[in-house]
């Protein structure tokens, strides 16, 4: 029996992303724009929340084409920088 080694670069090739939250606030997610049997497809650029703060708000946006795997922050949860919001797999 071989053990395969995998390196560090190799993981970043993984289609799945995890979108963090800009600054501090509160999450409120985006409604779904595009449903599909496999799930909610986003193009990049589209909003998928809002980080809602006391200097208004910052908009969460999908880097790439991708479905949506999970939201990872409840609607109006405290977030800070960094904090993981959406899970997505890009096409």
């Amino acid at each position: 029996m071989t053990t395969q080694i995998v390196s560090e670069s190799a993981l970043t090739d993984l289609p799945d992303r995890i979108v963090v939250s800009p600054g501090y606030g509160r999450f409120t997610p985006a409604g779904p724009l595009l449903f599909t049997a496999e799930g909610e497809l986003v193009r990049s650029g589209t909003v998928l929340g809002r980080v809602l703060s006391a200097d208004g708000g910052t908009d969460v946006c999908a880097p790439c084409d991708a479905w949506v795997m999970s939201y990872l922050t409840r609607d109006g949860e405290q977030v800070e920088p960094g904090i993981p919001l959406v899970h997505l797999r890009a096409l």
